[in-house]
This record gives structure tokens, C-alpha cells and sequence, in this order.
């Protein structure tokens, strides 16, 4: 109910116009997810926080969700839960918002698992990357890890780039490089 968005978020310390705000994106969330409104008040809060997102973007998260769930065969619950579960590992390692719903999306939709199953899989398997396994795997694969200036180059690049890589690969250095970069999940 409204009322359980709204005692979500002023248990958060939210109060006034912030406060209202905050719950007609969770009512609008609810509506556009068919999902209960006070989940939505947490799933709301989850990506606030991991974002460091001012609670104007509220409603905006909420169109991200959607327009990604009308497009693809996802939920926003699942995108949902796939953002509270990875948010903070995917920030850590370079990825926005939007990307990283993006990323959810497509997995949910291709590999049909729960939001929570792919957010975890994805908090699991990005740190690989900068692993010194990982390392070594992007090495011999010839993709940088790091740009010009020490710093972490675009994940989603950096994918792209191994996934060229791939192609050319012998079924046993495509083994090599999925367990190494990918881990073992499950």
C-alpha cells in the first residue's frame, strides 16, 4: 500500500516533499510492476543508496525498469532485484545505472533466472575481471584491462573485446577463459 512506501522511506530518514516524491515513484513502480508497493519502496531505496542517487531520480529508476521490462522478456521486479543484489559491485567497477539495468535485463531475459540469481552472478563474476587470474586471461587474450592512465577501462569494452577474442578460440581455451573470467557459479 501507499502507506508502507511511505513508512519505508521515513524510516530512511526521508520526510516532506522528498517523502512524497518518493512514494508516488513506489505507487507508479507498484502499478507499471505488479508488484507490492512497500518492495518497491525497497528496491527504490537499494538503488538510491548504491547509486548515491538523489531521491528526485526515484521516478526515474522506475522508467529504466520499465521501459527495459516492456522491451524484453524481464519483469521489474526482476530488474529489481538484479540492481539490489549487484548495484554496489557494478558501481565499484565502473558501470552506471542504466548500463547495469541493461545487464540485468538481457541475462534475465536470456537466461531466464530470477533477479536474484543474476544479481548475484553478476556481484560474483565482475571482480573476476581484475582478479590476477583475470589478468592473465585478458593478457593473453591481447584486451588492456587498464587505460593509458592506470585506470579501469570500460567493463562493457572490455567484454566486447574479449567476446571478438572468443570467437577464434579452440573449445578448450574457450573453456579457459569462461571459468576464468566467469568463475564457478553454483
Amino acid at each position: 500500500s501507499t502507506l508502507d512506501a511511505y513508512a519505508m522511506f521515513a524510516k530512511q530518514g526521508y520526510a516532506g516533499d522528498e517523502l512524497s516524491s518518493l512514494s508516488q515513484a513506489a505507487l507508479v513502480g507498484g502499478n507499471v510492476g505488479d508488484i507490492e508497493t512497500g518492495r518497491v519502496a525497497e528496491y527504490i531505496t537499494a538503488s538510491l543508496a548504491q547509486w548515491n542517487l538523489a531521491s528526485s531520480e526515484a521516478l526515474g529508476i522506475i522508467d529504466v525498469w520499465n521501459e527495459i521490462s516492456n522491451n524484453y522478456a524481464t519483469t521489474v521486479e526482476n530488474l529489481a532485484q538484479g540492481l539490489s543484489k549487484s548495484g554496489s559491485t557494478a558501481k565499484a567497477m565502473g558501470l552506471d545505472f542504466s548500463q547495469t539495468s541493461a545487464i540485468v535485463g538481457t541475462l534475465t531475459a536470456k537466461m531466464k533466472q530470477s533477479g536474484n540469481e543474476i544479481g548475484n552472478f553478476i556481484k560474483a563474476t565482475l571482480p573476476n575481471l581484475i582478479s590476477n587470474k583475470g589478468r592473465t586471461i585478458l593478457g593473453d587474450l591481447g584486451v588492456q584491462l587498464e587505460d593509458e592512465n592506470g585506470n579501469l577501462r570500460d567493463v562493457i569494452e572490455i567484454y566486447r573485446e574479449v567476446a571478438v577474442q572468443y570467437k577464434d578460440l579452440s573449445q578448450a581455451d574457450r573453456n579457459n577463459v569462461t571459468l576464468g573470467l566467469g568463475g564457478k557459479y553454483h
